[in-house]
């Protein structure tokens, strides 16, 4: 070790100032060992970092993420916190997503329409849209989800934000239609 500290009742000896620069020799010398070690932990490090086990999972993907505290839910409806928010975003995907650069882009729909007024709007689906148990994903799924997010039984804490949508129907297994009472800009934002 480059330095000690002195036992319990021992003084401390400093040296202030020596001849023929032994002192900063030392100094030196402490700072290479010091380097040694670090370069020794870097490589080890490194070596860990690259070691794999093939095990026959190389296609697998695994996503680590850390959030602050654990999210209160994971029920969509009910989700308050922005812990339950990122968890949630991982976990699913909405009709329209973000690009990296913040823009609106297709999600579980390949494309969208909106109104002249802005009062209708027709998303088509993916049609290879499953979920995980490979079940087809279809526009009725997403009828459901906007039933039981207002169904004052779920209790839902954002419900509030679609006051303004009057009417959701599946026309078909890929089609969804949203219809609204006033214009909502801030809709495909809600349904990311």
């Amino acid at each position: 070790m480059c330095g000690s500290l002195a036992k319990a009742g021992q003084k401390k000896r400093i040296v202030v100032k020596q001849s023929g620069n032994v002192a900063g020799h030392s100094g030196m010398l402490c700072a290479m060992k010091s380097m040694r070690v670090l370069l020794l932990f870097v490589v080890f490090v490194a070596i860990s970092a690259c070691s794999g086990t093939d095990d026959g999972a190389s296609s697998l993907s695994v996503l680590n993420r850390g959030i602050s505290s654990d999210p209160e839910s994971l029920d969509a409806h009910k989700a308050r916190s922005l812990q339950s928010a990122q968890v949630l975003r991982d976990l699913g995907e909405g009709l329209v997503g973000y690009t990296p650069g913040g823009d609106i882009a297709p999600g579980a729909a390949e494309s969208w329409k909106v109104s002249e007024g802005g009062l209708t709007y027709v998303f088509s689906l993916q049609p290879d849209a499953r979920w995980s148990n490979g079940e087809a994903v279809t526009a009725d799924h997403f009828v459901y989800g906007f039933e039981r997010l207002v169904d004052p039984d779920t209790g839902a804490f954002y419900a509030q934000l679609l006051s303004d949508v009057e009417d959701v129907e599946a026309s078909d297994d890929q089609t969804l239609v949203i219809k609204l009472e006033r214009p909502m800009p801030f809709l495909l934002g809600l349904l990311t």
